[in-house]
């Protein structure tokens, strides 16, 4: 009996740490309904829809690198410019990049996971933002056609929302796994024909980046700044993929280096920005 009990106390400070979060997260949603729930991206005040509001506080080195991520993409944004978003998600970045370019500048976003994408035009309504972003609900690939993406049925809004499964079977994510299908286009020939010239581009969409990249040929000749998050862990052939990457880099004259601005393995998991050399006289 006094085991029994004892177990009890032990669980009792769970307990109420669930049961003040429960409250706290209905106070929360009759205190802002449906105006959104006000935060921070990199110092800029936002309202977000419930329950998918930026955390800045969660501790670990993903979520650093995340930060820093946003950070350097936001200082890179210059009013004016036309900003590329592949694998928008939420909206964190776009809304970035919406606040920065002001209304005289224009984002492209692309998200093709049909509840997340809700979501991100949900957040974009919030803010006041949807006048200059263009929310395109397709994937982006290196050719035209369909693609399969992954998800949770009973969780379909999560971060790592891929067209390969792989990311959910490395985290034990595979209860009610299951896919849709959805539109995907070559970016680059996409991108000219409905005329834009981005100045800058971002690509996060776990594992399908080398792809995308291979579509953007042009645009990578071009003095576009290009943030790409890398996972050759999910690569489906590692070898091959990295020797296309490499390839596409000298070709187009560009070096890969952190956000950090230190040279990065091609085979690196991580975020990276795809520079432009510097020329030699």
């Amino acid at each position: 009996m006094g085991r029994i009990a004892g177990q009890a106390k032990s669980l009792m400070p769970k307990r109420l740490r669930t049961l003040f979060r429960q409250k706290r997260n209905q106070w929360r949603r009759w205190r802002y309904g449906s105006r959104g729930i006000p935060g921070k991206l990199c110092g800029e005040s936002f309202r977000f829809k419930f329950g998918y509001e930026h955390a800045p506080d969660i501790p670990g080195k993903f979520w650093e690198e995340d930060r820093l991520f946003m950070k350097v993409f936001y200082e890179t944004i210059e009013e004016g410019q036309t900003v590329v978003d592949v694998g928008a998600f939420v909206g964190h970045y776009t809304m970035l990049a919406a606040r920065k370019v002001g209304p005289k500048g224009r984002v492209i976003s692309f998200e093709p996971s049909p509840a997340s994408w809700r979501i991100l035009i949900n957040n974009l309504v919030l803010n006041d933002l949807l006048d200059r972003v263009d929310v395109w609900p397709i994937a982006a690939g290196q050719s035209d056609g369909f693609a399969q993406i992954y998800f949770q049925t009973h969780d379909p809004v999560r971060g790592h929302n891929s067209i390969h499964p792989l990311p959910f079977e490395q985290k034990g994510l595979t209860n009610g796994l299951t896919y849709q299908t959805v539109p995907c286009f070559a970016l680059g020939p996409f991108l000219k024909s409905v005329g834009v010239e981005p100045d800058v581009i971002k690509i996060d969409i776990e594992g399908a980046e080398i792809e995308v990249l291979q579509s953007l040929t042009c645009v990578l000749q071009g003095n576009a700044t290009v943030f790409c998050e890398l996972h050759p862990f999910l690569w489906s052939e590692p070898d091959i993929q990295n020797s296309v990457l490499k390839m596409l880099l000298d070709q187009s004259e560009r070096c890969i280096d952190t956000l950090h601005g230190e040279p990065l393995s091609t085979y690196q998991h991580g975020p990276a920005i795809l520079k432009k050399k510097e020329r030699y006289r």
